[in-house]
């Protein structure tokens, strides 16, 4: 990995290959503008709102406050080129969404092998994610992509333990405080992949597969067909019924593990459960949604037993 003993070169390197930086934005469809428009009121009488608009489509994104700070979509890519420079890395992939609500930028950070009775390999991206919302600010987190089954995992960094990229910092406090993230990233990136392994070596049985889904569906298992659906929804027992056949087909190939088990939440997740009708929706679902909650819960759950 290299380090960051020269943040003005750097940052000289970025005015230099500012074409890149708009090459990149069209690769992922991130070459767009936020434009802080101003609102009125029915009189005509100017409000201290403004509209968070983007210059592509004109879609209203948010309504701020005047004193809001746009962080645009080509200062996360520069910000990202930097990091990709500093971390050996390289951009993998972007995109909008929720419409451009919020932005994701991945870069590609090695892979680890040798997971379970069939060695899975799994993709790391570090991800980048900020939103034209107010929802959040720019932060990065560790992205997994099995590539056996294709099922992917979110963890972003604990909160307690980042530093703050501000929309109002300059380019060297953003550099500073991403390259601070990342290091956190990566220090709990070792923890969780050191976790995997463990849960690929220990035996998952039907108690464990029972508490997932009740703990994600709230069905009961030990219950019979009839029992669950007079107590539950017809949606939700559908949905406990979809994650346990999630389950047992990665159980099936991966191991009777606690990986297993969990490959087979993520397969749910980045499969079966359903998502918004819109572009990168499932992505959506897996970085900031209820897909990312879902991954989450079930490895907390799993992780007390790795160990």
């Amino acid at each position: 990995m290299n380090t960051q003993n020269n943040i003005d070169e750097i940052l000289y390197k970025i005015e230099k290959t500012n074409g890149r930086t708009i090459e990149t934005l069209q690769q992922v469809n991130l070459d767009w503008r936020v434009n802080k428009v101003q609102l009125f009121t029915p009189d005509g009488t100017p409000v201290d709102y403004y509209a968070n608009q983007r210059s592509d489509n004109n879609e209203v994104l948010a309504v701020m406050r005047e004193s809001y700070h746009v962080f645009q979509n080509e200062e996360l890519i520069e910000l990202c080129e930097a990091m990709a420079q500093t971390f050996d890395y390289k951009i993998h992939k972007g995109g909008s969404l929720d419409g451009g609500r919020k932005v994701y930028i991945q870069l590609e950070s090695g892979a680890v092998t040798g997971i379970g009775e069939n060695n899975d390999k799994i993709e790391r991206y570090m991800t980048a994610l900020n939103s034209h919302d107010g929802s959040a600010s720019v932060s990065f987190g560790s992205y997994g992509l099995t590539i056996s089954c294709q099922n992917s995992f979110f963890r972003a960094a604990r909160a307690e333990s980042m530093s703050r990229i501000r929309h109002t910092s300059n380019m060297q406090e953003r550099i500073d405080a991403a390259k601070r993230q990342i290091e956190v990233v990566q220090q709990e990136e070792t923890q969780l992949y050191k976790t995997l392994f463990n849960m690929a070596e220990v035996p998952a049985d039907q108690k464990h597969v029972n508490e997932i889904v009740r703990q994600l569906t709230d069905v009961d298992l030990t219950q019979s067909v009839q029992a669950n659906r007079e107590k539950h929804s017809t949606r939700k027992v559908n949905i406990a019924e979809c994650l346990l056949k999630s389950i047992r087909n990665e159980m099936s190939y991966k191991g009777e593990t606690l990986w297993g088990l969990m490959s087979g939440v993520t397969h749910f997740t980045s499969h079966a459960m359903s998502a918004p009708k819109r572009d990168n929706a499932r992505m959506e679902s897996k970085l900031v949604g209820s897909a990312s909650q879902i991954d989450k819960h079930a490895y907390q759950y799993l992780e007390q037993y790795a160990f």
